[in-house]
């Protein structure tokens, strides 16, 4: 190839680029001219809960926690000092009164009163004797055939066999309910709750063997109070008792009796009797009370709808333009789901419902997407 063609290719080439070049900032500048006329998309509308506010009363409720007790409980202990051959219950055991729960060595006690026994058979005898004695002498003193001195001392070894006789027998009562305490019993029916000695074991009076519940006569929630509520309880005021764990349901009681706060440190606590276990709860199990302390009427929403701040208490109305209108609200009462509250709103409208995150974010004239829950804040009586 001769050199005048390689300059014309050359030449041709760079004129190409430079037409490429070119036309490709020509199609930048119109492209950022396009963009600069396109208006920037609209910003989303935040997506929110609502819920209907709600005119009426509501009840002011706490939630304790109470602790499952038998109504009468006890232990079965020893009332003498022995050996344990046997223990014949377990926890869990259901034992009717009278069954024997528990078995002491009862050799000491038995022999004492094998002894007690051959004594007062003796004494029976002894007093016929001397009975019998008196009588011959009596028949003689009356024939002129005895003195009365031989006479009174027949009489009075008659006496002293009888006084012995007494006095065997009474021990021998004695021996018998010693050798009955080595055979422990039910006191009521019952549940045995713990097992406390083995077999082997030496049983000391007033030493605990098992413990037991009565099983019909009823039980009780010991619950513990913080002292603010306490004064505006009172015996007869209803409560709700509730499971925990997930378990539905609510059984109603009552406030049996209520104890004031004793030494310093110690909460006030009070008593609920129950006819049977709860929610077939075993006693020691904790379990949910609920009592109500007030009751208030006013404008009802649910409680997330509710921003608690350190400058008060405020609402998030959302108005027919979807516009957010906040609302500061005195709390009147509120339990855990609904709160009664007093402020500048109406019922029938729409309050936003969500976390505290959500409702941090939202200010006064904010648009927002509203979504009804389907449901109101709550219903009043």
């Amino acid at each position: 190839m001769s050199k005048s063609a390689r300059i014309l290719r050359i030449v041709i080439f760079s004129m190409l680029a430079l037409v490429l070049v070119a036309a490709s900032l020509l199609i930048v500048r119109n492209k950022k001219k396009e963009l600069d006329g396109t208006p920037p998309p609209a910003r989303p509308l935040m997506a929110v809960n609502t819920a209907a506010i709600q005119y009426g009363n509501l009840a002011d409720t706490r939630k304790y926690l109470g602790i499952l007790r038998a109504g009468v409980s006890g232990q079965v202990s020893s009332q003498l000092t022995a050996r344990i051959i046997a223990v014949r219950v377990r926890e869990g055991n259901v034992v009717k009164k009278g069954r024997i729960v528990a078995i002491l060595d009862s050799r000491i006690q038995r022999d004492n009163e094998k002894s007690l026994a051959a004594q007062v058979d003796a004494a029976k005898i002894a007093l016929a004797t001397y009975g019998g004695i008196y009588h011959r002498d009596l028949v003689l003193y009356q024939n002129k055939g005895l003195s009365r001195e031989a006479l009174d001392r027949s009489g009075m070894a008659r006496a002293a066999a009888e006084a012995r006789l007494k006095a065997l027998e009474s021990s021998l009562a004695n021996a018998r309910v010693q050798l009955s305490y080595t055979r422990l019993t039910a006191p009521y029916n019952a549940l045995v709750t713990r097992r406390l000695m083995e077999p082997g074991d030496l049983a000391l009076p007033g030493k605990p063997i098992i413990a037991i519940d009565a099983r019909d006569q009823g039980y009780k929630l010991l619950v513990t109070l913080p002292q603010d509520i306490f004064p505006v309880l009172k015996a007869g005021d209803p409560v709700q008792v509730v499971p925990g764990g997930g378990t539905k349901g609510a059984v109603a009681a009552a406030i049996s009796s209520l104890y004031p706060a004793g030494p310093a440190g110690m909460l006030p606590i009070c008593e609920v009797d129950l006819a049977a276990r709860p929610f077939g709860l075993p006693t020691g199990s904790a379990m949910g009370v609920v009592f109500t302390v007030a009751r208030a009427r006013g404008f009802i929403v649910p409680q997330r709808a509710v921003l608690h701040e350190a400058s008060g208490n405020f609402v998030f109305v959302v108005d027919k333009n979807e516009a957010v209108r906040v609302v500061h609200v005195d709390m009147l009462a509120q339990n855990p789901e609904r709160a009664c509250v007093k402020g500048d709103l109406v019922a029938g409208q729409k309050v936003v419902v969500a976390g505290e995150d959500v409702l941090l974010r939202l200010h006064q004239g904010r648009k927002v997407r509203p979504v009804n829950l389907g449901g109101r804040a709550g219903t009043g009586r």
